[in-house]
């Protein structure tokens, strides 16, 4: 009996070994691209915040120099990421981000080493983030946060959630501004090694699938989360979150301390007090109030709650018969100014 391999044997044998190897390329791209979608829509993700933020405070987008972004050469499907937008001559307009007003430092993306097209740009009729280069993965070139980028990010808005596919989840507070601490619940999954959060957690808790860290804050800051997918792996990965929502600091007050007297037989107004103007350099200024009479700082919030009237402008006019008005400011964060003391003479 001879013994050897048989021709049929040695094809079905090759068959198989090429299935596999197919699979496992087709697998390891499907992974690597999966990975860069991950990095890309995160980074992305986090402008669109940070400007969406910057919008909210300052009532203008913190953008610079205008460009035009073409798509000539775009496929239909990558067109459709710029759907609202404006086209003209197969072209939108918009803006350079300007990073230093938002904050924005070591991007992985839209950092201008890679042309003056790699950068991120902020559209003035939608507000909605591009990165102008655009992404190649794939067949695919991503300029934005599609449904596919939001699929893999599971990103709810509405819970200030941010679920990076298995990865981090960053969980906080929906208020926009508070002056007290507020907790974030950092989630790493258990299969991620060598986790570092930063700042310290003031304690940790279990969740099905997640090492929970509780982080309290009383100052505003980045949190950053170091992991590394697999204890094989030689370089960490990074996740991190912005917490900007925080103040502490109270507003600023200040009017011109001589009133205007005036005389007007039509009418009980006999003082005017100028300039009364108030300033905020985080949360903004919400409302500015007065109220007859000397009122210290002690009892100053519960007093304007009660009996304050709102400035209108930046001029109060006072009432014959009062001595005193106490002026305040309160930001969007409900801190209280200082009084002043305005005495009519």
């Amino acid at each position: 009996m001879k013994r050897g391999i048989s021709l049929v044997s040695l094809v079905v044998i090759i068959t198989i070994t090429l299935t596999l190897i197919t699979t496992l390329t087709v697998s390891g791209i499907n992974t690597a691209n999966n990975a860069k979608k991950i990095a890309f829509a995160m980074e992305i993700q986090m402008v669109q915040d940070a400007v969406n933020s910057y919008y909210t405070k300052n009532n203008v987008y913190p953008s610079k120099n205008a460009m035009q972004i073409s798509l000539s050469d775009l496929t239909s499907n990558d067109k459709a990421q710029f759907s609202g937008e404006t086209i003209t001559n197969d072209q939108i307009s918009v803006y350079e981000i300007d990073y230093s007003l938002v904050g924005l430092t070591d991007l992985k993306y839209g950092d201008l080493s890679n042309g003056t097209n790699d950068i991120y740009v902020i559209s003035q009729k939608t507000g909605k983030v591009y990165y102008a280069k655009g992404l190649k993965i794939g067949s695919a070139r991503y300029f934005t946060v599609t449904d596919e980028l939001k699929n893999i990010l599971n990103y709810n808005s509405g819970k200030n959630e941010q679920h990076v596919n298995d990865a981090v989840i960053f969980d906080t507070s929906t208020t926009e501004w508070t002056n007290s601490s507020i907790t974030v619940k950092v989630k790493v999954p258990t299969t991620f090694t060598s986790v570092t959060v930063t700042p310290s957690s003031s304690s940790t808790s279990t969740e099905t699938g997640y090492q929970v860290y509780n982080i309290t804050l009383t100052q505003n800051t980045t949190i950053n989360v170091k992991y590394k997918l697999k204890s094989s792996d030689s370089t960490y990965t990074e996740a991190n979150y912005k917490v900007e929502n925080i103040d502490t600091e109270i507003p600023v007050i200040t009017a011109t301390t001589t009133p205007i007297n005036v005389t007007n037989i039509n009418s009980n107004i006999k003082w005017y007090i100028k300039d009364v103007v108030a300033t905020d350099g985080i949360s903004g200024v919400k409302k500015k109030r007065y109220c007859y009479g000397k009122i210290e700082s002690s009892e100053l919030k519960s007093t304007m709650e009660s009996y304050g009237k709102d400035v209108e402008g930046d001029v109060i006019p006072v009432e014959a018969g009062q001595s005193v008005v106490t002026i305040c400011a309160i930001d969007n964060a409900g801190n209280y100014s200082n009084p002043i003391h305005i005495e009519l003479k």
